[in-house]
């Protein structure tokens, strides 16, 4: 496995501007064996919804198994023994939404990090290049985390991981992830999983409930005295 290339951002605007100094890190890694990918992450345990506008490479997509978008969220890697390029989806360009599920966590949720994986059997279609956004609980507008422009590599699986170096918060009160891809490498690349991992929102305690905690310390001292 090659070291990590991180790079930093400025966090998009947003809800996480109290954060002092906070940056989104990037990180790319690449190997020749398959990646252990999470089973467990909202997009699998959460998700309201799923609306696909990608394009794939058709051609390209049918030498990977004639995948559809469902594989980038089902927990699954893909088996490279024989063919580094099984489960993978070949994107051409487009956009997939995911929709998380708030009618029990009715605040959306907090996002602590994002990891993306791609592989073929060579190196040829694993270099990611995608911007991911997020909307919020009563606001349908999309705003940006950050984009992913990888370095193409020797290796024929990469993985990407997002994160955030101040309060280890991408962003709260989420209610969906967007996934924009531009004009791949050779007009596609064979993603294969989108893990998006969080917890759901839990509401800050209202100035009133503030006040009257201060005001039980203030007589708690007081009986003390």
């Amino acid at each position: 496995m090659r070291n990590y290339t991180i790079y930093a951002g400025c966090l998009a605007s947003g809800l996480m501007l109290s954060a002092v100094n906070a940056a989104v890190l990037v990180a790319a890694d690449g190997q020749d064996t398959a990646y252990t990918v999470l089973t467990n992450d909202l997009l699998e345990t959460n998700l309201s919804n799923a609306i696909d506008a990608l394009t794939p490479n058709a051609g390209e997509n049918t030498a990977a198994g004639g995948n559809d978008f469902t594989v980038l969220a089902n927990g699954a890697f893909g088996d490279i023994s024989t063919d580094g390029r099984f489960e993978s989806y070949v994107i051409q360009d487009g956009v997939v939404t995911y929709e998380l599920d708030v009618s029990t966590n009715t605040l959306g949720y907090d996002i602590s990090s994002i990891i993306t994986y791609a592989g073929w059997a060579d190196n040829n279609r694993g270099t990611q290049a995608y911007t991911v956004s997020y909307s919020v609980v009563g606001d349908s507008g999309f705003t940006d985390i950050t984009t992913v422009n990888n370095t193409p590599d020797l290796f024929t699986q990469e993985r990407t991981t997002i994160t955030e170096n101040s309060t280890g918060i991408l962003a709260t009160g989420v209610d969906a992830v967007r996934f924009t891809f531009g004009t791949q490498q050779f007009s596609g690349v064979g993603y294969k999983e989108l893990d998006v991992v969080g917890s759901a929102t839990v509401p800050e305690p209202s100035s009133s409930a503030l006040i009257g905690l201060g005001s039980l310390a203030l007589l708690a001292r007081r009986k003390r005295s």
